[in-house]
């Protein structure tokens, strides 16, 4: 993928913001992020159902912020050791816990990113959006290799199932994708139950219209709640700021806090 060219100022800060809903259908949340202070950001979206997935993606998300990944070679190695993690905790327990994580360090003038499944990561940068991450799921493979269409895609009836996961084998092919950041840029790392609700240029709009990357976040929970909230929803919001000096500013948002402004 290419981007639009972009400059960097010596000095910048981070601002993020992190979120996670049940949203209107489940019963308990499966999804886990990560959004402190050491410039790592990550989203993952447990599978395998009565609480399982919910300990695959905390394991993962544990693993990985736990460790303070500093460059791509971390932050692989990090998750690899995490899906062996899980996969072991899988066989110990004889379930089928698994889970998807897309994560993220922001170093100097670059962000790195390494990812399994199909939680997304976008880069709204100027007016446009780029997803930049590909989903690894058998549907969004076909259609990658033109087999489909945008809109066959969008209604296959196997589009959720998932080619490559955390914990399913004890091996995983991890994806890897590095890129120049530039001031203004903002990404959005987020679980399927925010992107299958939600258009790109939804999302887009959102990170436009919203004041800052609390407001961002907290918009497009409600706007994945209020078109049905079928699943759990998780977004990470990132923003790269101009400042005189470098500092970063994290912020969580509890689900109290949502009750309040939604």
């Amino acid at each position: 993928m290419v981007f639009p060219a972009t400059t960097l100022s010596a000095s910048y800060h981070l601002k993020a913001s992190g979120l996670s809903d049940v949203g209107r259908v489940r019963q308990n949340n499966e999804d886990n992020f990560y959004c402190g202070s050491e410039n790592i950001y990550i989203v993952a979206d447990g599978l395998g159902g009565h609480s399982a997935g919910e300990v695959a993606s905390e394991m993962t998300v544990k693993h990985i912020s736990g460790s303070q990944p500093k460059s791509m070679e971390d932050l692989v190695q990090l998750i690899a050791e995490a899906n062996n993690n899980v996969y072991n905790e899988a066989k110990n327990l004889g379930n089928d816990m698994a889970t998807t994580v897309s994560a993220m360090i922001i170093a100097k003038s670059k962000a790195y990113i390494a990812h399994v499944g199909d939680s997304r990561i976008y880069l709204v940068r100027d007016e446009r959006i780029y997803m930049i991450t590909d989903d690894h799921t058998p549907v969004m493979e076909s259609l990658r290799a033109g087999l489909i269409t945008v809109e066959q895609a969008k209604v296959h009836p196997l589009k959720h199932m998932l080619s490559r996961t955390i914990g399913t084998h004890s091996e995983v092919e991890i994806d890897t994708i590095i890129i120049d950041i530039g001031v203004g840029d903002v990404f959005v790392l987020c679980t399927d139950g925010l992107s299958n609700l939600l258009e790109d240029d939804d999302i887009h709009d959102v990170v436009k219209a919203s004041k800052d990357t609390q407001a961002t976040a907290v918009n497009l929970v409600a706007m994945a709640n209020h078109r049905g909230g079928t699943d759990n929803i998780t977004v990470v919001v990132v923003e790269i700021e101009e400042s005189d000096v470098s500092y970063d500013e994290q912020q969580n948002i509890t689900q109290e806090e949502l009750d309040e402004q939604i």
